[in-house]
């Protein structure tokens, strides 16, 4: 059985849109791995930005208009989000 060394490679820690080292990504799993992973990512940020806008007391409809989704799309999203 041959065994391969990770030193015996070149390999270049580039990271990715999220994180510019793969070495210090906080990430359990790679996005690069995970299919739907960047989606996930993408929508609970959106939804963090939304729920940050709604605590300082824009309504969904402001929201809706800021993001250019209807006001449904914000109201699913702030179901997850903790507003302060």
């Amino acid at each position: 059985m041959v065994e391969f060394l990770a030193e015996s490679f070149e390999w270049r820690d580039e990271g990715c849109e999220l994180y510019p080292r793969c070495l210090e990504c906080p990430l359990e799993k790679c996005v690069e791995e995970e299919p739907r992973l960047r989606q996930r990512l993408r929508m609970r940020l959106r939804a963090e930005r939304m729920g940050a806008l709604r605590a300082k007391g824009k309504s969904s409809a402001e929201i809706a208009r800021m993001f250019n989704v209807s006001v449904r799309t914000v109201q699913r999203a702030l179901k997850g989000v903790r507003v302060v």
